[in-house]
Formats: structure tokens, C-alpha cells, sequence
């Protein structure tokens, strides 16, 4: 987290407290000029919020309509943020998870691989004519395997 973002997350009642009165002053002054179809660029527009009056009678409602913006504003944002970092995470758990799923599969593929070589090569009909010479081929791949296997090597 950046220092701009750890500053706001670590002070944002501080921040609310600050631009609240600001918030409601605008809310207020747009619920003052709500029914005045003016352009902001008149002097109209403008008279009104100098219309103490009306902005004093209306501050209660100015001070509602900022606190239901805000909070749903900082509601939407929150869980929307919260979307999006548990849509990343998901996304990097199956991005692992597929990456486990290769090394694993290309490792079972390689042993199946050399295992069907080894059988292959084992049930070759000339050897049916050496008996003993097939039966010490067996035992060595076996042994081979079996040392592989207890020094933490897998018998590709």
C-alpha cells in the first residue's frame, strides 16, 4: 500500500471530520436551490446560497442527504474494493493451482512415460529367448527404481 493510500485507510474519520462540514454545506445548498431550475453559471444560482434563511431552515436535511452519499458512497467502495481483491486472489489461487496441476501431470506423465518404455522394452519376444538375462534386466530396473525413490528422486 502506497503512502497516500495508508494515509487515508489509517486517518479516514480524521478526513470525515474535515470535509464534513464542507459535504453539508453543499448538500444543503443544493437542497436550497433544488427546485430552481438555473444555471450554476447565473447570478441567481449564487444569490441562493447566500440566502441564510433558507440555508439555516434546511441544514438538518443538507446534514441527512451528506451522511447517506457518504456512507453508501464509502459502503459501495469498500465492498466493491473487497470485489476486486478477492476476484485477484481467486484468479492467483487458480493460477497455482494449474501451475501444480502441470509439474504434477508432466511429472506422472514422464514416470508413466519411462515406466511403459521400460515394460515395452521387458516384453520384447527375443527376450522370451534368454530367460535369465530378462529376469536380471527386471531386477536391476527394480533396484534402480527402488534407490531412486529412497534418495528422494522420482523414477522419471
Amino acid at each position: 500500500m502506497n503512502y497516500f493510500a495508508r494515509t487515508i485507510y489509517e486517518h479516514w474519520l480524521l478526513i470525515h471530520a474535515l470535509v464534513a462540514p464542507w459535504g453539508v454545506f453543499v448538500a444543503t445548498g443544493l437542497l436550497v436551490n433544488i427546485n430552481k431550475s438555473i444555471s450554476w453559471q447565473s447570478e441567481e444560482f449564487w444569490r441562493f446560497w447566500a440566502d441564510i434563511t433558507g440555508m439555516s431552515s434546511a441544514a438538518g436535511y443538507g446534514t441527512i442527504v451528506y451522511g447517506i452519499v457518504v456512507s453508501s458512497t464509502e459502503v459501495i467502495v469498500r465492498v466493491a474494493f473487497y470485489a476486486i481483491a478477492k476476484i485477484i486472489e481467486e484468479r492467483r489461487r487458480w493460477q497455482e493451482e494449474r501451475r501444480r496441476w502441470r509439474e504434477e501431470g508432466r511429472e506422472e506423465g514422464i514416470a508413466v512415460g519411462k515406466r511403459r518404455g521400460i515394460d515395452s522394452i521387458l516384453a520384447n519376444p527375443r527376450f522370451e529367448q534368454y530367460p535369465d538375462l530378462l529376469e536380471e534386466l527386471r531386477e536391476d530396473v527394480e533396484d534402480t527404481t527402488k534407490q531412486a525413490e529412497e534418495n528422494g528422486h522420482h523414477p522419471h
